[in-house]
């Protein structure tokens, strides 16, 4: 079954787009109340792709859709990519602290090992892939 084969890498993807919805909410209700969100991003429109991520991740998955899901999974582990080069390029004053800049990194780098780990798993040889 695709996920047995691939639950550690779906697991920490699923992990980190749950965190990153996490942060947007708290982003945008943070907006909402005139206070600086914890990070420079946050938007409904975020949570709603990431929404839509979660599920169809899952869903390729679980209909083995293999290479579908090794390319659908580039998309948050580029975006986890960029956010990363953002923390170390953007003014630091676009966090209220800089705990908020370094969990932001932590975060994403739980997304990118995920993908590292999905790739690993994908190309990984199995007992039959050599002839004999």
């Amino acid at each position: 079954m695709q996920l047995n084969k691939y639950k550690w890498a779906l697991r920490l993807q699923l992990l980190h787009l749950f965190l990153c919805i996490l942060w947007n909410a708290i982003g945008v209700y943070q907006i909402n109340n005139g206070i600086q969100p914890i990070g420079p991003t946050a938007s409904l429109t975020a949570i709603l792709i990431l929404n839509v991520l979660v599920v169809t991740l899952v869903a390729l998955i679980k209909r083995h859709f293999e290479k579908s899901y090794i390319a659908l999974s580039t998309l948050p582990a580029l975006a986890a990519i960029m956010t990363i080069a953002g923390a170390f390029t953007q003014a630091p004053t676009m966090w209220p602290a800089e705990v908020w800049r370094w969990s932001g990194v932590m975060i994403n780098l739980i997304g990118i090992l995920g993908f590292i780990i999905a790739l690993a798993t994908w190309f990984k040889p199995t007992e039959n892939s050599w002839p004999d």
